[in-house]
């Protein structure tokens, strides 16, 4: 039987089984450290504290506006969304109790791994979306959607090798092409 933090904080709260819970869901190696000298007064408050800070943050994601931002996707990739909203949320709590810069860094860097995730997931379905709308946003004269044509060459050829750039720059060149073919469809007078 897996056991949950809220099941652990229902129940009788037998110590070492909530050791071996923050075993696995905590980020605190010195408390981790601490928990393993054994049931005292001190080391069950510190226990009980951290995992219920653990489920506060398992039941309530800390922006509740970011959940509700990504409420338009598909339920499967909701939930994944939500998930690692928790992850992430779980980690920046954790991260200002760890003792050392190294633990702290490793920490960082998973926030920010997590983080590209979910906006790789958020944009990757927005993309989809924009294609649809994009010619709606296309409409102006000649010489602004040339302006905008070489605004993004110039942002693409800028930051086209650049990772965290990816989604936008594929936005960008999807919207060249729909520029392109609407300049194709001026019909232009002689002067």
């Amino acid at each position: 039987m897996k056991l949950s933090v809220k099941d652990w904080l229902e129940s009788d709260q037998d110590y070492w089984t909530g050791a071996k819970l923050y075993e696995k869901l905590g980020h605190d190696s010195g408390l981790k450290t601490l928990l393993t000298f054994g049931e005292s007064q001190f080391t069950k408050e510190k226990l009980l504290k951290a995992l219920q800070g653990i489920q506060t943050i398992v039941e309530n994601p800390k922006d509740e506006k970011e959940v509700g931002r990504y409420k338009g996707l598909p339920e499967k990739l909701y939930k994944t969304v939500v998930k690692l909203l928790k992850e992430r949320d779980m980690l920046r709590n954790q991260l200002w109790h760890l003792p050392s810069k190294t633990d702290r860094y490793k920490v960082a860097i998973k926030i920010k791994t997590t983080q590209r995730r979910i906006q790789n997931i958020y944009h990757t379905k927005q993309d989809k979306e924009h294609v649809r709308e994009v010619n709606y946003e296309l409409k102006g004269n000649c010489l602004e959607l040339a302006t905008k044509l070489m605004s993004n060459r110039a942002y693409c050829s800028r930051y086209g090798k650049n990772k965290g750039k990816f989604l936008e720059v594929n936005r960008r060149l999807s919207e060249n092409k729909q520029i392109e073919e609407i300049l194709k469809s001026f019909t232009y007078g002689e002067a």
